[in-house]
């Protein structure tokens, strides 16, 4: 009879410990998250240009689906003129194990308020979050706080959290 239950009581332990392993291992590959970045940008001015200020709020949400989405909500202030940004750009996604990241625009939705001129959304913002079919790459990596970097050739580092 004790080793009947032992039996029984070996076995729960064994499979909840199973279980708990083949949990710790799909959250750990799992590349499901979200995270949020207020950021600031001065571009000076060059030759011809005027000198722009673009603040925002950034909302990323990414899927194990391979699909994401990136809230942009903020403002473009250049020579006098103030521009309001409020879009959602809806992504699938690529990556690597070295958090090479590959984002392709599926759709670009503007809010009625969100009167950026296309041309300096592309200039200012980047292309990807002005048109379908556009990509742009991102390295991010998770840092031991729980927040992440993001970088890129074209755009300046920012934290998300």
């Amino acid at each position: 009879m004790n080793n009947i239950k032992l039996s029984v009581i070996t076995t729960l332990i064994v499979t909840a410990l199973l279980a708990v392993g083949l949990y710790l291992f799909y959250t750990s590959s799992s590349n499901k998250f979200s995270c949020s970045a207020n950021t600031t940008y001065l571009f000076e001015k060059t030759d011809r240009e005027k000198e722009a200020v673009l603040t925002s709020e950034m909302r990323f949400h990414f899927e194990d689906d391979g699909k994401g989405y990136n809230l942009i909500m903020g403002n473009l202030l250049i020579d006098g003129n103030n521009y309001t940004i409020n879009r959602k750009v809806q992504f699938n996604y690529t990556h690597n194990k070295t958090n090479n990241y590959v984002l392709s625009t599926t759709q670009v939705s503007l809010e009625n308020n969100d009167n950026l001129p296309k041309a300096l959304g592309e200039r200012y913002l980047y292309r990807f979050s002005t048109e379908q079919n556009e990509s742009t790459h991102l390295v991010i990596i998770l840092m031991n706080s729980g927040k992440r970097l993001f970088s890129s050739g074209t755009l300046p580092y920012f934290l998300c959290e």
